[in-house]
């Protein structure tokens, strides 16, 4: 998608006389809200405004699998993927996933078991900040 154009404001003025204060209360609500949306979109889009999560999870796994705790809590229903953007191995520092984390998950909701993690070493705990895609 590509930049929006600049929008054309509601001007009372522009409107036959009898019609104008009705136009005048449209304008007030709409020049604004619009000014907003073409601003967003045309470069101030963050993070926050996507219908995505991030969660920090704090997992040791063996062989793959987490050991304990293998639930995370999301804002996003039912999820297509999950990404790992950050592992931080809190075990040993100087010790690093063996490949880029893989996390195999089965969604309920808003509640993901997580069934596997592939990449990370055994027996290290690490806090994984996860990307949740809708």
């Amino acid at each position: 998608m590509g930049l929006l154009d600049n929008l054309k404001r509601l001007i009372k003025e522009d409107f036959p006389e009898d019609v104008q204060e009705t136009i005048g209360k449209i304008a007030y609500v709409y020049n604004s809200f619009a000014e907003q949306v073409v601003q967003e979109v045309n470069g101030n889009l963050d993070f926050n405004n996507l219908a995505m999560d991030t969660v920090c999870y704090t997992v040791t796994v063996a062989s793959g699998v987490p050991v304990g705790n293998n639930l995370v809590k999301s804002t996003v229903n039912n999820p297509s993927g999950i990404l790992v953007i950050k592992a931080t191995n809190l075990t040993t520092s100087a010790t690093y996933p063996t490949t880029a984390p893989f996390v195999s998950f089965a969604p309920s909701n808003n509640i993901l078991k997580i069934k596997n993690i592939s990449g990370l070493q055994d027996n290290n705990k690490y806090t994984l900040k996860l990307l949740i895609i809708p």
